[in-house]
């Protein structure tokens, strides 16, 4: 089974969902995504507003995904709860 893949510019209204695999995508397709997307990054890029949006929401999800103790807590349940399934 296909595990869908989205490509999200939440911001700019923009975003892909693969149904497919992306290699069973045909060459047309695959030409305006590539176009749409190329279109958003030009537009983040031509606004300096825009820019610093965007990369402080990127320091942002950083900070909470790459978080050490959380991550090591949630190591540490997930580790329980599969300790605690042996019998």
């Amino acid at each position: 089974m296909h595990k869908k893949t989205v490509i999200d510019f939440k911001e700019l209204g923009l975003r892909h969902l693969f149904t497919k695999p992306i290699k069973e995508l045909k060459t047309r397709e695959l030409e305006n995504i590539v176009n749409s997307m190329a279109n958003s990054i030009i537009e983040i890029w031509s606004s300096p507003e825009k820019m610093l949006e965007y990369s402080k929401n990127a320091r942002e999800h950083a900070r909470k995904t790459h978080d050490k103790e959380q991550n090591f807590a949630k190591l540490q349940e997930i580790y329980a709860n599969i300790a605690g399934r042996k019998e």
